[in-house]
């Protein structure tokens, strides 16, 4: 599994012309970004980097969210672009 560090808003620029069938989004880094702008840039260029039939996973704490047995069941949603 490769790991790549640089900056996530400019992923394109940041991986070059290498293609990936998984990118994972952890620890509410897509949250840290500086504005919905850079979310933007950086889905984007997630979508471009991401080999046809690629996944994207984000993975999102919801802090509000009940941390007991009731708490509801967490949610996915698969999302086709292009």
């Amino acid at each position: 599994m490769a790991t790549v560090l640089g900056d996530m808003v400019d992923v394109v620029a940041t991986i070059g012309a290498e293609r990936f069938d998984l990118v994972l989004c952890a620890f509410n880094t897509l949250f840290l970004l500086a504005g919905i702008d850079d979310q933007r840039r950086c889905l984007a260029g997630v979508h471009d980097i991401l080999v046809p039939g690629g996944t994207l996973v984000v993975e999102a704490l919801a802090p509000d969210a009940p941390l007991d047995d009731e708490a509801p069941p967490a949610e996915s949603s698969d999302i086709t672009v292009g």
